[in-house]
């Protein structure tokens, strides 16, 4: 009766451990840092990435134009968060672009697409201590170019995914538990290109996740 009680006991301990990972969302670990606009046929460049959310992340990038209007990005880095050691996360996205506009030509009265719109999907994964999160979706990714006096751009931007997302939990002796769902994230930002070459990017984000996301974008290709 004892041994019973002691695997009753142990068990309810481990259910209350894995009720607050599977009672809410995990959220993007990597933010969208990206505006609509694909980066050009054959050009290339390196992120680098701070996201200060509910999960601290670090991370570098780098995205590939396959053509005039669709991109690649591939993504790296580490994540933590109080009671868990840091780990590594990896990532990685697809862009279409579908909608281009043209602000000299929207000034001068012509035809234009009122924004840029490009459609996204990803992946993302994380292994921590005793969990790893999966994220597979799709999103919507809007924005619009202000040309600034200077000859620098301003760019605010705008992205809500759709994803599974599934947590495996590992109970050590008693297997693991698996848990997914279907979520939704908002990410709202502003990307300043500086240079011809390095623009930076500021960004908050909502989907279980929650804080900013601040980075450099630099043009290598």
């Amino acid at each position: 009766m004892r041994c019973k009680s002691s695997i009753v006991i142990l068990m309810s301990i481990l259910m209350l451990a894995v009720t607050p990972v599977f009672g809410e969302s995990a959220g993007s670990m990597f933010g969208s840092l990206t505006t609509a606009s694909s980066v050009g046929m054959g050009h290339g460049s390196f992120q680098g990435v701070v996201g200060v959310a509910d999960l601290t992340s670090f991370y570098g990038g780098f995205r590939y134009g396959f053509s005039d209007y669709t991109q690649g990005r591939i993504k790296i880095g580490i994540a933590d968060d109080d009671g868990i050691d840091a780990s590594l996360i990896f990532g990685a996205d697809f862009m279409y672009q579908f909608w281009k506009v043209n602000p000299q030509a929207k000034q001068q009265g012509q035809s234009s697409q009122p924004f840029d719109m490009g459609i996204q999907g990803f992946i993302e994964y994380g292994d921590f201590d005793f969990f790893s999160v999966l994220e597979v979706g799709g999103a919507i990714v809007g924005s619009y170019p202000f040309l600034m006096k200077n000859g620098s751009k301003l760019s605010p931007y705008g992205r809500l995914n759709i994803r599974m997302e599934s947590i495996n939990v590992d109970l050590g002796p008693f297997g693991s538990a698996d848990d997914t769902n279907l979520e939704f994230g908002l990410n709202g930002g502003v990307h300043y290109q500086f240079t011809s070459s390095i623009g930076g990017f500021a960004e908050f984000q909502l989907d279980g996740n929650d804080g900013i996301f601040l980075g450099l974008d630099f043009l290598t290709m």
